[in-house]
């Protein structure tokens, strides 16, 4: 997938554009406590695991590009919320859970270290994705978009708007 430059500029051209255009921003929880446990080449099966995903729901003629890391942008050339994203949240949900052994997912939870070095729990991986168009707001530049995104992922990490995917 395309990565921060050719993102970075088919941002530019979507609000320089002044066409319809969605911008959404993807991240997975808890992916570093994963890769830290079952190990890089794991964690690159994951990063893969959601390409593939967003490839199968996005259309083709549309922009998926990755950050990097763990965190993934879809631009599409019209107005949608995050809840366009829900199916992609679901499958990612459900297909990430291959990929851990099952006394985790028994437990719900893996164990490793945190940021500070200490032992603690970490729930399974699930999926972040917030969505920023211009029907709702218009942006000046791309780190305004970016910033507004950004605002939004914290918020949303938060707990304060995840979807009930039952």
């Amino acid at each position: 997938l395309p990565g921060n430059v050719v993102i970075e500029q088919k941002l530019t051209q979507c609000i320089n554009s002044g066409q319809w255009y969605s911008v959404a921003y993807l991240d997975i929880d808890n992916f570093k406590a994963y890769n830290d446990v079952y190990g890089f080449e794991n964690g690159d099966l994951i990063i893969k695991l959601l390409a593939e995903i967003l490839k199968s729901y996005i259309p083709e003629d549309q922009f998926i590009g990755h950050i990097g890391g763990d965190d993934f942008v879809v631009i599409i050339d019209n107005h949608v919320t995050d809840n366009y994203f829900k199916d992609i949240i679901r499958q990612f949900e459900q297909e990430v859970l291959a990929l851990y052994n099952q006394t985790d997912i028994q437990n719900g939870f893996i164990t490793a270290k945190n940021r500070r070095g200490e032992i603690e729990r970490f729930p399974l991986m699930t999926l972040t994705a917030v969505s920023v168009n211009n029907k709702t707001q218009i942006f000046k530049n791309v780190p305004e978009l970016s910033g507004v995104l950004a605002s939004l992922k914290t918020i949303a990490k938060q707990g304060n708007f995840k979807y009930n995917l039952q």
